[in-house]
């Protein structure tokens, strides 16, 4: 689950790529090298600010649609998603 990053660092894990974390990889490697060093308050305080993010990836209704609007928004990369999933408008946005 994305939204528990800080958690699973905490407790060990060796790796892991939120999804969320693809708009703003600068910030994830950041991140992930502040668990690595045990530096927690400052890894805390990034985490505090990705956690909206993180939640878009953990919703009961999630459709990859956040992320990859997300990402095309960074400019990194487009919002296109293959079929079944949805491109972005404003009726299904609602549905994130």
């Amino acid at each position: 689950m994305d939204n528990l990053a800080l958690e699973a660092s905490i407790l060990g894990i060796d790796g892991g790529w939120p999804a969320a974390a693809s708009p703003s990889p600068a910030e994830n490697q950041y991140f992930w090298e502040l668990t690595r060093r045990g530096e927690w308050d400052k890894a805390r305080e990034i985490y505090r600010w990705f956690t909206p993010l993180l939640h878009l990836d953990v919703s009961t209704k999630f459709v990859h649609i956040p992320s990859s609007f997300a990402v095309q928004e960074t400019g990194l990369g487009k919002e296109f998603v293959r079929a079944p999933r949805l491109t972005l408008t404003a009726r299904n946005a609602n549905a994130c």
